[in-house]
């Protein structure tokens, strides 16, 4: 469940500012580009994607690969394991693992960083509609 769905009191779509939480609440309204008090989850997309877009333009995909395996590689065997990601990251990178096997390798991430590109930030994904 994400935080739409997570938070969305009245199912409408969007995000108020009483929905979110505290801890994220400037954040998110942050992304409210049309001024009307909520978010949709478009705002908050683009909004995702404008900052990777800016870090990408920073960093290579190697040095972004290298970051995440040296903040999260907590047995440092060049792999990620279900285990070694933040509940936040398990399941969009979970769907990453290609093979099946409960772990991220740099190759698994390369391709997931690869498609992700191709679909302009939006994520590895599995199943109906995946590229």
């Amino acid at each position: 469940m994400n935080l739409f769905e997570q938070h969305d009191a009245n199912s409408d779509g969007l995000l108020q500012a009483d929905e979110i939480p505290e801890a994220f609440r400037e954040r998110m309204m942050a992304a409210d580009a049309d001024g009307d008090g909520a978010v949709s989850r478009d705002e908050v997309r683009d909004t995702v994607r404008r900052r990777v877009a800016a870090a990408g333009a920073e960093r290579s995909p190697e040095e972004l690969r290298a970051r995440l395996m040296e903040r999260l590689d907590a047995n440092n065997d060049g792999k990620l394991q279900v285990d070694e990601l933040p509940e936040r990251m398990r399941e969009r990178l979970s769907a990453a693992d290609t093979n099946g096997d409960g772990v991220l390798s740099e190759e698994e991430m390369a391709e997931a960083g690869e498609a992700w590109q191709r679909r302009g930030g939006g994520g590895p994904r599995r199943g109906p509609g995946a590229n």
